[in-house]
């Protein structure tokens, strides 16, 4: 607890500074852990070992070692600062990371574990808080590298003085190297680990506030980590995977933005194996798509152009109706070679031929380091240049057969008319959608094959029996041919 006692106006400051000690020392001894903050130092109790700093975040209680504290700031603003260091990895090594943790002024007495950091030796339950620590450093330590990964927890990005946050749920490329590349700015050089100094100083831990208010923590860099260090392979001792930070830097695909991911809300792909047995295609479409795709992502040194650095990437052109499964193809293609999908739209590239080539290389240069499949909805004339150094797989789609214009037809390997889906293929789009709704459905043979002569697409088909399944469990009812005809009328997909 904060104790800052009267001062008498007859008391020398020497005097004064002496009986404000006293008192904070004999406060601290009077029931719970209290924090007493002078207007010089903090005291605590003799014959107890230097207390160890500890942090909170949301999810996970974190631990810091503090190497020096003092007070900092204009008289009644005063607030105690600490120098602490983690453990963090920089994409090429592991090292300390150096950052300072903030305790801001207030009067009165408060708690020792309401503070924003506070020693550790008070936590009251500190043995589960290290054990539940060293196993999220383990975790920290095998995500170091690049990981290709699913996630669902709350992801933070900005800037050191503007943070946001936002609560998602998607797949993600675990990437710190690649983060610093694109974010230069954020990049903070690491100290060489040094495991006999691993132990000294104060342990110390973080809440919520790190990611709220900018003043309560900031980084400073300390030696760099030269080539002598230890890369991926430095071996952490059991001290250096208790620092070890709680979020790893990365890149949502969803988003497609850069930001840290909580470790302990990071988890292995679950791969839809089924996914691709399902798709509608014409007979030898599947074996070729996926043959091709798998034996680029395998030798794609094998072949290369006449100009070194050329021709070494594959490019395959999509095209048919809406909704005949073009961008299913590539999103199972991808799950089926275990490869990241980075699904981008013409739009996203915008109109200036400038910006969409500034775009599209950065977006290439991505790819090409994930070996991640790309796919682009349209195609500009400035692709030629790009697409010819682009090392790759990219699977470009469109609505439109004319779409590609001559000059582009020497770049692209592989072009698959989709063509419209058939009676029988809509006939087993219909049965596979309603074999997955929660709710039993009651639908005959012959209502299936009714309902595959309705002029919709697949995406239609998948939407009309998602509806009808919800309208059936309001109803409390099997799922029936007339919950779908309802669903169609009302969605003017037949005539009333």
């Amino acid at each position: 607890m904060l104790h800052e006692p009267p001062m008498p106006a007859t008391s020398s400051p020497m005097e004064q500074r002496i009986e404000d000690t006293e008192c904070a020392i004999q406060t601290l001894y009077e029931g719970d852990p209290k924090f007493i903050c002078c207007k010089n130092w903090i005291e605590t109790p003799p014959n107890r070992p230097p207390p160890a700093p500890f942090y909170n975040t949301e999810h996970d209680e974190c631990f810091y070692r503090v190497d020096s504290s003092n007070y900092y700031g204009p008289k009644d603003q005063e607030y105690f600062e600490m120098a602490a260091r983690s453990v963090d990895w920089n994409g090429a090594r592991f090292g300390y990371c150096h950052q300072k943790l903030r305790v801001d002024w207030f009067s009165g007495t408060r708690e020792i574990r309401g503070l924003v950091v506070y020693p550790a030796s008070f936590h009251p339950a500190q043995k589960e808080a290290e054990t539940k620590a060293l196993a999220r450093g383990k975790r920290f330590r095998e995500l170091a590298g690049r990981h290709y990964m699913a996630y669902s927890g709350v992801m933070r990005y900005g800037t050191a003085e503007t943070q946001y946050q936002r609560y998602m749920e998607g797949r993600i490329v675990v990437d710190a190297d690649e983060y610093l590349h694109a974010n230069p700015t954020k990049g903070v050089p690491l100290e060489l680990l040094n495991a006999e100094s691993t132990a000294q100083g104060l342990l110390c831990f973080i809440t919520p506030e790190r990611y709220n208010t900018p003043q309560g923590f900031s980084a400073r860099p300390g030696p760099a980590a030269g080539p002598e260090a230890e890369g991926k392979d430095k071996v952490l001792t059991e001290a250096d995977l208790l620092l070890c930070e709680p979020q790893v830097l990365g890149y949502s695909l969803q988003h497609k933005i850069w930001g840290a991911f909580n470790v302990n809300d990071i988890v292995p792909i679950a791969w839809n194996d089924t996914a691709f047995s399902s798709l509608m295609l014409p007979s030898g479409y599947k074996d070729l798509v996926l043959s091709f795709v798998e034996d680029q992502a395998g030798h794609r040194d094998v072949f290369d152009d006449v100009i070194e650095g050329k021709g070494q990437g594959i490019i395959m052109f999509l095209v048919g109706s809406p909704e005949t499964g073009k961008t299913l193809t590539a999103e199972v293609i991808a799950d089926q070679v275990r490869k990241p999908l980075y699904a981008m739209s013409a739009g996203e590239l915008g109109q200036q031929a400038e910006n969409v080539e500034c775009r599209l290389n950065t977006v290439l240069e991505l790819t090409e380091e994930w070996e991640r499949q790309f796919q682009q909805n349209e195609v500009v004339a400035v692709f030629l240049r790009c697409l010819e150094y682009y090392r790759g797989i990219m699977i470009m789609t469109s609505n439109r057969a004319d779409a590609i214009v001559r000059a582009f037809q020497s770049r692209i390997h592989l072009t698959l008319h989709y063509p419209d889906l058939g009676v029988a293929a809509k006939e087993q789009i219909w049965r596979r959608c309603m074999a997955r709704v929660r709710c039993q459905h009651a639908l005959t043979d012959e209502e299936f094959q009714q309902l595959a002569l309705v002029a919709i697409n697949g995406r239609q088909i998948k939407n009309t029996v998602r509806v009808a399944a919800l309208l059936a469990a309001q109803r409390a009812m099997r799922l029936g041919v007339e919950q779908i005809y309802l669903v169609l009328r009302a969605t003017r997909m037949i005539g009333a």
